[in-house]
């Protein structure tokens, strides 16, 4: 296996293939005990090959796969407790499924275990087909900055990335979202 020089790695909690079928997108994995099991000796096939932090990232999702039947907080929390991996947290898709799924997003943070965070995701998001998506393609909405402040003040973030992937017409929207994140970590450091 080559060595980079990345200080760590990640991939989504996700499905992308089923009964090796691809399905070419970022699909929910079923929060139940089944898929904590498989996710686990994944990620521990990985850590063995790999000398480097591994990382898993929270994705947006519109629904809940039909056998989920455990929080999502504490399915995150089984699969770091049983393999030690870190969270790449994404707080746009904390908040996007917190609105879609109707639940409180400072209650999930403080369900999932913060010390574990490395890196962070923020990006925009915008209503289609009476739901919030997560579009990376907008500002990030003040309630995900609130969200990320609230993460600030627990815990000392080592990597944040703002994810924009689409109408960049506008570049001094972005280095003002720059200027902004680095004031709060500057506030909370």
């Amino acid at each position: 296996m080559t060595d980079t020089n990345c200080a760590w790695f990640s991939d989504h909690i996700a499905m992308t293939s089923v009964d090796d079928i691809e399905i070419r997108a970022l699909m929910p994995a079923s929060f139940d005990d089944e898929a904590i099991a498989a996710i686990v000796q994944k990620i521990n096939q990985i850590k063995s090959v790999i000398n480097k932090p591994f990382l898993l990232e929270n994705i947006t999702y519109y629904y809940s796969m039909p056998s989920s039947h455990l929080k999502e907080s504490y399915f995150i929390n089984e699969i770091v407790r049983l393999s030690d991996c870190g969270l790449l947290l994404d707080i746009n898709n904390l908040y996007v499924n917190a609105v879609n799924h109707q639940y409180d997003p400072y209650e999930f943070l403080n369900e999932i275990p913060l010390d574990h965070v490395v890196e962070v995701h923020l990006a925009g998001c915008e209503y289609m087909y009476d739901m919030l998506i997560d579009s990376h393609a907008s500002t990030i909405k003040k309630e995900v900055l609130m969200l990320f402040e609230y993460l600030c003040q627990k815990i000392k973030i080592n990597g944040v990335i703002i994810e924009r992937d689409d109408r960049l017409d506008h570049f001094e929207e972005l280095l003002n979202e720059i200027d902004v994140v680095r004031k709060i970590l500057d506030r909370n450091s």
